[in-house]
């Protein structure tokens, strides 16, 4: 619901210039049709957007996941043996066979799910900042309550 009064009055003079002159507060007042609360419609609500930069920077992610993981060796083991003051290490690792698709995966996307992140961090940090405004439709009825004497200086 809103609650509104009008602070400034806006017409044009008699030589076609525009002019704004303030009014007192509560001079004129703003509601519904027959005085009804008047509705408004909010507008900037960034939570649809900010869900949808989450969305794209988890799925380049994943993207670039599923690059690497099939980058990474099959089996990594390691065995260390202490023997009379000598080490003996021995590591195994056994190699997948190369994927060329695999590798541009994780080398496209990693990055630039990197880089996405920041730019939908900053996107998201500016979204926040923007103050949450209602609007009233176009072409909704209205009630309009003057409440003292108005002098308009041309």
């Amino acid at each position: 619901m809103v609650q509104a009064s009008a602070i400034a009055i806006v017409y044009t003079d008699e030589s076609g210039k525009v002019k704004q002159q303030e009014i007192p507060s509560g001079a004129i007042l703003i509601a519904g049709e027959d005085g009804t609360p008047l509705i408004a419609k909010g507008h900037l609500d960034s939570g649809d957007d900010i869900a949808k930069q989450d969305l794209f920077v988890g799925l380049l992610s994943g993207i670039g996941r599923v690059g690497e993981v099939f980058t990474q060796p099959r089996t990594t083991s390691s065995t260390s043996i202490n023997s009379n003051g000598f080490n003996r290490d021995t590591i195994t690792v056994e190699n997948r066979e190369p994927q060329i698709w695999s590798a541009v995966l994780d080398g496209f996307f990693s990055p630039l799910a990197k880089r996405m992140e920041r730019r939908s961090q900053r996107a998201v940090e500016e979204l926040l900042s923007r103050p949450n405004i209602a609007m009233v439709p176009k072409g909704t009825k209205v009630s309009v309550t003057v409440n003292s004497f108005l002098s308009i200086s041309r």
